[in-house]
């Protein structure tokens, strides 16, 4: 892609500057304010899109995580005791083992990793095929 979204924003300024020209006759600044309108209308659909995408990986990242810890908490359910222990060394986590608790630790990207983690050394540690 070749636009970035700074360039949106310069786009917006740039415009807001050819409003702000003192020297624009009434006919140019009309034709100014209606250029504005198409530029603030597309802007509001580059932004709504951009908006939506981010809502989109964030579910896809949120769904990823909820796969992980559901394994973690089977693994923890299997076998307490181990996999407290390797998930306690492995991520320095030192509370009560809930998804909630997690979450509240760890934003979702660091959670996964620690997740990945610690499932890596479990099953490493009980001998599991990865």
């Amino acid at each position: 892609m070749k636009n970035q979204q700074m360039d949106l924003n310069n786009h917006l300024f740039a415009q807001l500057e050819r409003l702000s020209d003192e020297k624009l006759t009434t006919e140019e600044l009309q034709h100014e304010a209606e250029r504005s309108k198409a530029i603030i209308g597309v802007a509001k659909e580059i932004m709504s899109e951009s908006d939506k995408a981010l809502r989109d990986f964030n579910d896809i990242l949120q769904a990823e995580s909820n796969e992980k810890i559901k394994k973690a908490m089977q693994y923890f359910i299997k076998s307490d005791d181990v996999f407290r222990r390797v998930f306690m060394h492995s991520s320095g986590f030192a509370g009560e083992l809930t998804a909630k608790n997690l979450r509240n630790h760890f934003d979702t990207m660091d959670l996964m990793d620690v997740i990945d983690d610690v499932i890596d050394d479990f099953e490493f540690e009980l001998g599991i095929e990865q």
